[in-house]
């Protein structure tokens, strides 16, 4: 038991009691807390608020959740059907994999190294992590399935709208007090919610600058979550041009995102701000207010990044902090042995002829590379084919709220690509995912109930004419 078990336990029989549907907005709400566990089990880790609160909504779901719902969200065709296909895959990796080819080639996994734990390369063999990182999976999909099934019973837009704005409001608080709070000597407000069994950055400065994590454990995750919700926010502030609280929140996200001093979430929101208009031009120019938005991106906020890279170069810690977030990055100790995690990869690729090494086993410094080396060929098209499906689903009426949340997994996933060690992409990306998938089969479910009633109508009418 720990100080955010009772925390744990509220929120729990909370949404227990509440249902899965009217009980999301508090599995939402523990998004931004990653490092809240509650509970730490010794020889299996931690288990956050978000994975208790996960079960507890999968738990309501019985007696609630009317099963053709639930066969709805998995049917072929659907992403969630080859999610399924993925997770058997994953299963079978994970028994079979490492087995077959033990010995048979060299993985970076975490061991002991003098004593303490660190990343070692160390031959192919069978391990707990290939259980734990399919039960971290395994979840995500669970997760998916939950958001995407009360989704559909409720594809509301306003009711998505919320549950996202919980997320965020507790994010930019859990920041902000983290931030601010930290130098005024309040950084123990956040104690009762940093209680995960492992290394927590809370003093972590960058050359010299503290590095703020909010609710996370390190800078690259509380950066992964803030651009997410980032994609989400302009997405939709683009939609609803004269939505203050969207762009609000876009430009403290963004604030938020440089102030986390993580190279890849800087890499990412370079390459968010350049593929968002290239992506979505068309309908930018047919609205003077999306239009103005563009402007802003591609001409205030390049002047923000001369500015700021200016006034710090004349400052020393300014300077270095340039010099070692961006330019020496690449070519820094932790750059170059990422790098050597990635090509470990490939060379696991070739010596398991692209079956691959089984999840879990393989640790590497790109979620592409990951999912490839661990995975194989089969699981990485599989699993592309899954974010396909999720990204060119349509909904009508759901379509503001629904295409703002594929832009948030999208620079979920971006950001993956650039530092994820494992193919579990995260619950919040799982969750998000779900959410949009289930407004697009909810509202197209309502959309062809309401054309049958109309077809009826329309005939029985035409039958009272002929009478």
């Amino acid at each position: 038991m720990v100080a955010s078990t009772p925390i744990a336990a509220v929120l729990v029989l909370a949404i227990v009691m509440l249902g899965p549907i009217r009980g999301l907005w508090v599995l939402f709400l523990t998004l931004p807390l990653g490092a809240a566990a509650a509970l730490n089990v010794p020889s299996v880790g931690n288990v956050t608020l978000t994975d208790a609160c996960v079960v507890a909504g999968l738990m309501a779901m019985l007696g609630r959740m009317p099963i053709g719902v639930l066969l709805n969200t998995i049917r072929p065709g659907e992403a969630g059907f080859l999610l399924v296909v993925l997770l058997i895959i994953a299963i079978i990796s994970a028994v079979f994999f490492p087995r077959v080819f033990v010995g048979e080639t060299d993985v970076f996994a975490i061991g002991l190294s003098q004593g303490r734990p660190a990343i070692i390369e160390t031959g192919l063999a069978p391990s707990g992590s290939n259980y734990g990182q399919l039960a971290r999976l395994g979840l995500g999909g669970m997760a998916f399935v939950l958001v995407a099934s009360a989704a559909q019973l409720k594809p509301s837009e306003t009711w998505a709208l919320q549950v996202i704005k919980v997320a965020t409001y507790v994010h930019v608080l859990v920041a902000l007090v983290d931030w601010i709070g930290h130098p005024l000597g309040l950084a123990w407000v956040l104690d009762p919610l940093r209680t995960v069994d492992q290394a927590i950055l809370v003093d972590q400065t960058f050359p010299s600058l503290r590095r703020i994590i909010g609710g996370y454990t390190e800078p690259a995750s509380f950066g992964l979550f803030t651009m997410g919700l980032l994609g989400f926010w302009t997405r939709y502030g683009f939609e609803n041009g004269r939505s203050v609280i969207a762009w609000a929140f876009t430009i403290i996200l963004f604030c938020l995102a440089l102030r986390s001093t993580s190279s890849a979430t800087v890499s990412n929101l370079v390459m968010l701000t350049i593929l968002f208009p290239a992506f979505y031009a068309t309908p930018i120019l047919k609205s003077r207010a999306r239009l103005f938005g563009l402007l802003f991106m591609i001409g205030i906020l390049p002047a923000l990044y001369s500015m700021v890279s200016v006034s710090l170069g004349y400052s020393p810690m300014g300077s270095d902090l340039i010099n070692d977030l961006i330019w020496n990055k690449a070519v820094s100790t932790s750059g170059e042995e990422r790098m050597s995690w990635n090509r470990q990869a490939l060379q696991n690729i070739i010596d398991t002829y692209g079956v691959g090494a089984g999840i879990g086993s393989v640790r590497t410094s790109s979620w592409l590379m990951s999912v490839l080396a661990s995975l194989g060929v089969l699981g990485t098209a599989i699993y592309l084919w899954f974010l396909v499906e999720i990204f060119r689903s349509k909904s009508a009426d759901t379509k503001c709220v629904s295409s703002a949340l594929k832009w948030g997994c999208w620079a979920i996933v971006l950001q993956s690509c650039l530092t994820k060690p494992f193919p579990d992409l995260g619950v919040q990306f799982f969750l998000m995912a779900g959410l949009a998938v289930g407004l697009g089969i909810g509202q197209g479910a309502r959309q062809r109930e309401f054309n049958g009633r109309l077809a009826h109508a329309l005939s029985n009418a035409r039958m009272a004419r002929c009478q």
